[in-house]
């Protein structure tokens, strides 16, 4: 058997969550110690020793108010009114809606009694299928109770009206973990259509009736239409919420996987971005070194440039100390062959002089007088008489 057959099929015991099965089993008169057993458990400010049903109260507002609102309603014996209501699917505003309906013993009794303002208590009891919604703080209680206070020092208004809720999905207490009248109809509103055999503790008192009651076979055969009937219908609502969730499931699961996707993808883009940040920082790195680099050899060219406008001033100046150089050869030349022409004059004004002395004092010796051997000669009289 699957979840789905295991979770709509019916079994031995009545599902008391079902509104047919819940008044069969508290609405009537026979059973209203188990009604009284079942509230003594959950109204914990007001001892109910006895209680009687009523029809429940219609305001004329219009044609859908006319149906029944909740599933049992009824007085104690201290004139109190307790609306009991099973919810079973999570509505929209719900508290709105038990707030609604409660003012309906509210105004009947202003109607029955329009001398003064003097309301009994009015319960509104919900047992639910569902977690209702909470605020942050919640402490995930399974029984909660709501009056009209002030809100700071929580000082109570008025009595006149009290709202309790029971979460089902929040009673998570196994059989051998119970010992209390409450938890263990609790149990049995959440547990016992799931059940085959039932577990040890309902052999006595009214659990014995309760449990006997409960089953399918016991009930008449117009009740138990009803019951099959609307559990049809709760099935049909069953299988199509089931299957509306596994349509929501699947596109969870599709959007979960495209966001995966998406994620992957972004991931990957961060990545190729981080990567695209390292290269575009390299890239800055290299080109700063190239900048470096460039700047380096510009220092280098600007050396060279320095060192080639030096050596060409070096140069200028081995030339030009050349062309002094040059300039002092040609001098020395110049007066080498001045010397050597000058010598050469001095020679020969040398040896036409030695010559001229030869000749004079050749003549001299010959007795020739001097002044006919210097005009003879050209010699001076001192260079004569020398002789």
């Amino acid at each position: 058997m699957t979840d789905t057959e295991s979770e709509l099929a019916i079994g031995r015991y009545c599902d008391l969550t079902n509104d047919v099965a819940f008044q069969w089993i508290f609405g009537r008169e026979e059973n209203k110690d188990l009604l009284i057993a079942l509230l003594s458990g959950l109204i914990t400010d007001r001892r109910i020793r006895d209680l009687k049903f009523y029809k429940q109260r219609q305001m004329p507002f219009s044609k859908e108010l006319k149906k029944s609102v909740f599933d049992v309603s009824c007085r104690t014996d201290d004139g109190s009114y307790i609306d009991v209501e099973v919810q079973v699917r999570k509505q929209d505003r719900f508290e709105d809606r038990c707030l609604y309906y409660s003012t309906f013993n509210i105004q009947g009794q202003i109607r029955e009694s329009a001398e003064e303002y003097r309301l009994k208590p009015v319960y509104v009891v919900s047992i639910d299928g569902f977690t209702r919604n909470h605020g942050d703080g919640w402490d995930g209680r399974v029984i909660s109770h709501y009056v009209i206070e002030e809100s700071e020092v929580h000082e109570m208004m008025t009595d006149s009206l009290h709202f309790i809720y029971v979460e089902l999905p929040a009673f998570n207490k196994g059989w051998e973990e119970i010992d209390n009248d409450k938890d263990r109809f609790l149990y049995c509103i959440k547990h016992l259509h799931e059940m085959d055999e039932l577990p040890e503790g309902f052999t006595d008192g009214i659990w014995e009736r309760f449990t006997r009651q409960c089953e399918l076979a016991e009930m008449p055969a117009e009740i138990k239409e009803e019951y099959i009937n609307t559990m049809t219908t709760e099935i049909d609502r069953r299988a199509q919420d089931l299957y509306a969730k596994r349509e929501a499931r699947k596109l969870r699961e599709e959007i979960r996987k495209e966001r995966e996707e998406m994620l992957k993808e972004k991931s990957q883009l961060r990545e190729e971005k981080s990567q695209l940040r390292e290269e575009k920082s390299q890239l800055r790195e290299e080109k700063s070194q190239l900048c470096k680099e460039k700047s380096q050899l510009c220092k280098e060219k600007s050396q060279l440039h320095e060192e080639e406008n030096k050596l060409h001033e070096e140069e200028n100046k081995l030339r030009e100390e050349e062309n002094k150089l040059r300039e002092e050869e040609n001098e020395l030349r110049e007066e080498k062959r001045t010397a050597r022409a000058e010598g050469r004059a001095e020679g020969r004004e040398e040896g036409e002089l030695k010559a001229k002395l030869d000749d004079a004092g050749k003549l001299k010796a010959a007795g020739i007088p001097i002044d006919i051997i210097c005009q003879c000669t050209g010699l001076s009289p001192e260079q004569v008489s020398e002789l």
